[in-house]
């Protein structure tokens, strides 16, 4: 028994450390030795924005003109698909000529919205981007339609950075994304990405899966399943306005979770699936299901160092309180555990809809 113990205490350490250290580092070395960076070349395809929105009016004007504003030589449509907003966002919208309009007349969530827009998208390549994303840099479009030269291509994210100094976990959080994303998108392909910003051939992504609830991340696998990279554009980013209430982003991060639970069942066949190399066997495993477990893991191996150990297993907690106390990163690590939970919670009892209650911001 001790024995099997000692076994289940090693392999939920190591579980956590390939987790959230020794992954990050072998990742650099595969990239570094078996990676194929982006072949990057002139090219003007026809684009299609679309944008996605509900009760949007004190930010959508903003966010037209900051499209319009984007360089782009190419032949470029706007497409904007309103959910049934009970504000002025259309209103506001419609001041704009030159953008497309679809408003559904009932509110259907994200996922329906995206779908009606693409049936009327001509572009060769379609962005994705919520009404909340603002682009940082001027030359985003044609950054992004540069890594599409490269046959291999299929889809590029671009990095988002937060617009509030307030939330600086969430800041590190994304830093660390963006870091990850460079090595993941030379070895094979990032797995997930921001709908802030999300770029792909519109021949490789037909429709949603309409029981999707993380429409980025469902690009994303149908874009590698067919097996096509999907890579991260990090010369430029997206500015995000984060809710401006802790029950706002707490929500976020929730609903957050609940979608990638969603998705990545929907896409099971491709986690540890040796057809799709790195990328099946590590890389979407490792960053979006292992992180997933870690409560559950944490508890396993807590639980185990008792019955090893008691008093070593008492220090171990009273040094993680302590660790709590002092340090804001343990208290977000903590407080991720427990939403993690929830979210789980939430996800096996269908406690969730496609249409989400929008945060204020």
């Amino acid at each position: 028994m001790q024995f099997f113990l000692t076994g289940v205490f090693v392999v939920t350490i190591f579980f956590f450390l390939w987790t959230y250290f020794f992954y990050q580092f072998f990742l650099k070395f595969l990239s570094k030795s078996y990676g194929k960076p982006v072949h990057k070349g002139e090219n003007r395809p026809k684009l299609t924005i679309i944008i996605p929105t509900y009760n949007e009016e004190n930010g959508i004007e903003r966010k037209i003109k900051n499209t319009l504003e984007l360089d782009y030589a190419g032949n470029l449509e706007i497409i904007l698909v309103d959910s049934n907003s009970s504000d002025n966002t259309v209103q506001i919208a419609q001041k704009f000529k030159n953008v497309k309009f679809i408003v559904e007349e009932e509110r259907l969530g994200k996922t329906h919205a995206l779908n009606r827009a693409l049936k009327e998208a001509t572009g060769e390549i379609v962005v994705v981007t919520d009404a909340n994303g603002y682009s940082m840099n001027k030359n985003l479009l044609i950054q992004i339609v540069q890594n599409f030269f490269d046959a291999s291509v299929g889809a590029v994210a671009v990095p988002m950075q937060h617009g509030s100094s307030n939330w600086k976990t969430e800041s590190a959080f994304w830093k660390r994304e963006r870091d990850l994303w460079i090595y993941e998108s030379i070895l094979d392909s990032i797995p997930s990405a921001s709908g802030k910003c999300l770029a792909f051939k519109r021949i490789l992504v037909e429709q949603l899966n309409p029981k999707c609830l993380a429409d980025d991340m469902d690009i994303i696998l149908q874009v590698r399943k067919k097996g096509f990279r999907v890579v991260s554009e990090s010369s430029v980013s997206i500015l995000e306005v984060v809710p401006s209430q802790l029950s706002g982003v707490v929500s976020q991060k929730v609903r957050r979770m609940v979608n990638v639970m969603s998705t990545i069942f929907n896409y099971k066949s491709i986690m540890f699936n040796p057809r799709y190399g790195a990328y099946g066997l590590m890389i979407l495993p490792t960053r979006k299901l292992f992180p997933l477990l870690m409560p559950f893991v944490g508890f396993v191996s807590l639980f185990s160092l008792f019955f090893l150990n008691f008093y070593l297993g008492s220090i171990l907690v009273l040094s993680l309180i302590v660790l709590v106390l002092v340090s804001s990163t343990a208290r977000s690590f903590l407080t991720n555990q427990v939403l993690i939970v929830v979210a789980w919670y939430r996800y096996i009892f269908k406690h969730y809809n496609v249409a989400w209650e929008k945060a204020a911001r």
